[in-house]
């Protein structure tokens, strides 16, 4: 019923009513005296001093830290798990690696999990590697071991928590969920992934979206990117805040419409910054020049005015199409995440810019007309 704990940071965060023995080396209460009397000040724990050799015996550690801390086991109940107004539970079936569980808990207690729910078959949270890992959040984060996974991930769903397994056969993202109501997710084993009788439990599958030929992460990276989102998002869990979301999601008509008002808008304004109608004129009248039918001035001025806003509103309604291409592409193949990078379609304008002037130059040297009027 008890677990050892060693470091200074892991003494300075122990709860002192779970505190049972401290052991120190020579060296360490030496340097060290005075923080672990402070520490130690309302309990009633008697520090035991050994000498440098027998403490190095005593440590897990090939390099003791010279401090050693017996401490009571937790006992936490399932109920722990879901008596938050909003519950989010990472539950882990047959996870092996201590490392994997340790990281998992600190990223837990960072991102606001209410607890964690483990089948028999996981590594034991006390393992001193696992302990290690949780630097200090195993105090602090509720874990429940349960002798039968699947009945443990029942009474979740009866509480009205919506599961998902982290799965490669999922179909949609992680963030296309609804995240604000109280969920929990399903991690498994780092070779096998979750067991079939597990992942079928889950109100559904979800996938994380990778790059590249990974076909995977690690059990305690995708956790991790699992776990903030669903922070993030009840963070905002407010109505009116969820309510303008929806009208301004992606694709949406108002996001549309402001969408093409935005790019009209941007498309006059740098056209207005850029060229000035104003020096364009009188640089005409300087030279000489003119434009029959009109006299130099303001008559030249107003026309090549009304010249470029019609101009600048073709060109601005040739790149509201182009911007709404990956939306009408969606909707008509059902593909999601269509998307058009700017960086993209300016690579694709200038290659094809410029293999239109190759082709020219090579028409012209060969004495043909070129075809660039």
């Amino acid at each position: 019923s008890v677990f050892l704990v060693e470091g200074i940071r892991m003494f300075r965060e122990v709860p002192l009513d779970k505190l049972k023995e401290v052991y120190v080396s020579e060296s360490f209460y030496k340097k060290e005296k005075d923080t672990v009397k402070e520490v130690l000040k309302d309990s009633k724990v008697r520090v035991e001093e050994l000498t440098d050799t027998v403490f190095a015996h005593a440590s897990d550690t090939k390099t003791p830290q010279g401090i050693l801390c017996v401490v009571e086991q937790m006992n936490h109940e399932i109920n722990e798990l879901t008596s938050a107004k909003c519950p989010l539970i990472m539950v882990l079936d047959h996870l092996q690696d201590p490392g994997n569980l340790g990281t998992i808990l600190r990223t837990a207690e960072g991102a606001g999990v209410t607890g964690i729910l483990m089948d028999r078959e996981c590594v034991d949270v006390y393992n001193p590697k696992t302990i290690r890992s949780t630097m200090g959040s195993i105090y602090r984060m509720p874990f429940v071991y349960v002798e039968d996974l699947g009945k443990g991930i029942q009474d979740l769903k009866d509480k009205g928590i919506t599961t998902y397994a982290a799965h490669l056969e999922g179909t949609n993202s992680y963030d296309e969920e609804d995240l604000t109501n109280p969920c929990a997710f399903l991690i498994g084993n780092e070779g096998n992934g979750l067991r079939r009788e597990i992942a079928d439990m889950a109100d559904c599958y979800v996938k994380i979206p990778m790059l590249g030929q990974v076909e995977s992460l690690n059990a305690a990276i995708a956790s991790s990117v699992l776990m903030f989102p669903v922070t993030i998002a009840q963070f905002v869990d407010v109505p009116w805040v969820k309510a303008m979301g929806k009208l301004f999601q992606w694709g949406s008509p108002l996001q549309t419409t402001l969408y093409v008002l935005m790019i009209l808008f941007f498309t006059y304004f740098y056209t207005a910054v850029s060229l000035n109608i104003g020096d364009l004129s009188d640089n005409i009248k300087k030279n000489g020049g003119f434009i029959p039918g009109l006299r130099p001035g303001n008559p030249t001025t107003e026309y090549l005015d009304k010249v470029m806003s019609r101009i600048t509103l073709a060109g601005a309604i040739f790149l509201s199409l182009i911007a709404l291409m990956p939306h009408v592409i969606g909707w008509v193949t059902r593909i999601e995440g269509v998307y058009f990078g700017g960086t993209a379609l300016l690579i694709v304008v200038g290659v094809a810019l410029q293999t239109m002037k190759q082709i020219e130059s090579m028409v012209l040297m060969r004495h043909y007309h070129g075809f660039m009027k």
